[in-house]
């Protein structure tokens, strides 16, 4: 298990696209889908349920399963198994680990336009039809997520790490809880130790014992795009310190690449930036002109090579910490009393910031 989520070997990062959450298979007949895969389910649907993302073929090109006259009782699962075929943003080919677009293979071509085909038929009243299950689609269909921006003295903090950084490596721990304490105005130790710990679990930061031990140095972590594949295209998050110029630099070139802000389930943790659905080169071209770092890819090993399942959990709570920055309580799940008791202190202690 490597010390770091990344790593610079494109090969080392599997494909992410079957593990998505809003994956569903989708069935020959009008509304038919599954969270699950099933016989005679060809396509794979990826993203918003209003707005799919892509749609992948992923049956046998040889002996594809036609669309039929099975109907699904449910006229919601009908709505977004038709959005699934009409509004796709790309449709693509599962072929031996490769992704091939719409328009240079033929035959997914006959088939897609078959089942585009079958959402504008209209239904008979007198035809007999195949009775599909309903979905239960609600497992699927994504929720709002609560918006959570942060205070604007943590970022004032976080700006006058790196510009204290700029002339040497990093600033003594010392000098770092008197920033916090002025800036955040509090004077509780317990406080800016917990939001020292947040930042540094959560890759803002990183905390350096002097080889004495005499000293801890608190040094900001650069920047970097890490690339998550997903199909044929990929995700890139920044993490590390973004300062404000980082990301008013890339708010100004927002009208050649699209981007989305990942709010902190805390209001003490800056949010992420994250590119959707774009490719490496974007990604790499993007780094250069504002003069961050190359990208990397996330390490995450392929299904055959893959750690046991304890060792998975770990690398997956490893890996949320740093893209998703999860709140110091998440990581005190299954633990003892004493670490319970300090979150519940780290909550109230959280509350007089405020």
């Amino acid at each position: 298990m490597p010390l770091s989520i990344a790593t610079s070997t494109a090969t080392e990062s599997a494909d992410l696209l079957m593990d998505d959450p809003s994956l569903r298979y989708l069935g020959p007949g009008v509304g038919e889908m599954s969270s699950e895969p099933r016989n005679n389910f060809d396509w794979i649907a990826i993203g918003k349920i209003k707005t799919p993302r892509d749609l992948v073929f992923i049956g046998d090109i040889e002996a594809p399963t036609l669309p039929d006259s099975g109907r699904s009782p449910n006229s919601r699962d009908r709505r977004y198994w038709k959005k699934a075929f009409t509004s796709p943003a790309r449709v693509s080919l599962l072929l031996n680990d490769k992704y091939l677009p719409l328009d240079e293979e033929p035959r997914l071509q006959e088939i897609y336009t078959s089942y585009k085909r079958r959402c504008f038929a209209q239904e008979s009243a007198t035809k007999t039809t195949r009775s599909c299950e309903s979905s239960r689609i609600d497992a699927i269909v994504e929720r709002e997520e609560k918006k959570v921006e942060p205070i604007k003295s943590v970022m004032m903090v976080l700006n006058a790490l790196s510009a204290l950084s700029q002339s040497k490596r990093g600033i003594p721990l010392k000098e770092f809880q008197d920033i916090i304490g002025k800036t955040l105005k509090t004077s509780d130790f317990h406080a800016r130790e917990h939001l020292i710990r947040g930042w540094s679990e959560s890759g803002v930061i990183d905390l350096l014992r002097r080889q004495d031990r005499s000293q801890t140095i608190v040094v900001p972590r650069k920047p970097r795009f890490i690339l998550v594949r997903k199909g044929p295209t990929v995700d890139a998050t920044l993490v590390g310190l973004a300062t404000t110029n980082v990301v008013s630099a890339i708010e100004s070139v927002s009208n050649r690449i699209s981007f989305s802000k990942i709010s902190a389930p805390s209001e003490y943790q800056p949010y992420l930036l994250r590119i959707e659905n774009t490719r490496p080169d974007e990604v790499q071209s993007l780094s250069e002109r504002i003069g961050l770092p190359p990208p990397e890819w996330l390490y995450y090993q392929s299904e055959k090579k893959r750690p046991s399942t304890c060792l998975l959990n770990h690398h997956r709570l490893r890996w949320n910490i740093e893209l998703q920055i999860l709140p110091m309580n998440l990581l005190v799940v299954g633990a003892g009393k004493r670490q319970a008791s300090t979150t519940r202190n780290h909550h109230i202690r959280m509350k007089s910031l405020r």
